[in-house]
């Protein structure tokens, strides 16, 4: 493997007051990390060489947060390899996460030739392909009008000792934060191939998702 570079600059108000309790105060910080080993990943989560092949040996990460808290402040990642390049920024909003206007999510993937013909083989049964197109194109991903409520990290003390059970917070739980998720999510996938023992050679391709998530609106 390789080593990665990591460079972390941060400002902190009063940052062990939320151990008492109290809201975290607004954080500046920028880290960025270079040369990421992708096969280092790949170990870590098990994948037998898929981020690698995908993304290419290494990957560079940015994450840059302004004025972030619970209350507000902005939020920025970015992430390159050899195949990927990502740009994303948030605004935070009373507990939510929003993206609206230029703000969201844009994700373009080359993967590398190869890289799903290798990794299928490993997990399909014996005989059977799934691959590339040789004019496969890029995987594009798009959010806006993002909308995500993020769990509560701390809450204000009871303001006496003599605070009963019920003066204890509660956390909101996983399924609730989900029911009040929205966005809108736009994707081009690349034309595969696929087949088998049984079954010729067949190409899917020009194959476009659109989805729109919404608490007011059924998934389908």
């Amino acid at each position: 493997g390789q080593n990665a570079k990591l460079d972390l600059a941060a400002h902190v108000v009063e940052p062990f007051a939320v151990l008492k309790g109290a809201p975290l105060k607004p954080v500046d910080a920028t880290l960025n990390v270079t040369g990421l080993d992708t096969a280092m990943l790949d170990a870590l989560a098990g994948k037998q060489g898929l981020l690698a092949g995908l993304l290419g040996p290494s990957l560079d990460v940015s994450l840059v947060a302004n004025g972030a808290g619970a209350a507000g402040g902005s939020v920025k990642l970015s992430a390159k390899s050899e195949a990927l390049t990502l740009n994303g920024s948030a605004q935070l909003d009373k507990g939510t996460l929003r993206c609206t206007g230029k703000d969201g999510l844009d994700v373009a993937l080359t993967p590398r030739p190869g890289s799903l013909d290798a990794y299928a083989k490993s997990v399909l049964p014996a005989g059977t392909r799934l691959q590339l197109a040789a004019d496969a194109g890029p995987l594009t991903l798009k959010l806006h009008d993002v909308s995500i409520p993020l769990p509560a990290t701390a809450q204000a003390a009871p303001s006496t000792a003599k605070a009963t059970a019920s003066a204890t917070p509660t956390s909101t739980s996983a399924l609730d934060l989900l029911s009040k998720v929205e966005l809108t999510c736009e994707a081009v996938l690349p034309a595969i191939v696929y087949s088998d023992a049984a079954q010729q050679p067949v190409t899917v391709r020009n194959v476009h998702v659109e989805t729109h998530l919404s608490p007011a609106e059924p998934p389908y």
